[in-house]
């Protein structure tokens, strides 16, 4: 039993339109991926001031996330709470760290905040609680 081609061996516009859709869609997913920028650190509401404070270049960003078990984040990196004054103590040694800017969710109990504030001051660095500017609320 021989088995034949039925069709036309020549690549005809029927070929040449599943190739257009495999172009299309090569486009269409660059365009995609390209409009998404990764967006380092944490997400967080904070709280609202109108009040802007000048950050130094020697700063570290301490974002705290939760309320009754709270996660640290150190410059984006999840650390544990109590490796935070020996990290804090490393950094302010070696790479001549000077100010930690603190960043809370809205509902962080004030114990926690307390207990974050002592812990930087404790390490002899600045502490610096962020808000979100209120601008940014309204919106």
């Amino acid at each position: 039993m021989k088995v034949e081609l039925t069709l036309n061996e020549q690549p005809g516009p029927l070929h040449v339109l599943a190739a257009l859709d495999i172009v299309v869609l090569v486009m269409v997913l660059g365009f995609v991926m390209g409009g998404m920028a990764h967006r380092a650190g944490v997400p967080v509401r904070m709280a609202g001031s109108s009040f802007r404070v000048a950050a130094e270049t020697e700063a570290a960003v301490l974002t705290v996330k939760g309320t009754t078990d709270p996660v640290f984040y150190l410059d984006g990196s999840r650390v544990g709470e109590g490796s935070l004054p020996g990290l804090l103590r490393h950094r302010r040694d070696t790479g001549g760290l000077r100010m930690v800017l603190l960043r809370a969710d809205v509902s962080l109990p004030a114990t926690v905040q307390r207990r974050l504030s002592e812990l930087v001051l404790a390490e002899n660095l600045e502490c610096v609680w962020l808000a979100e500017p209120e601008a940014e609320w309204e919106k």
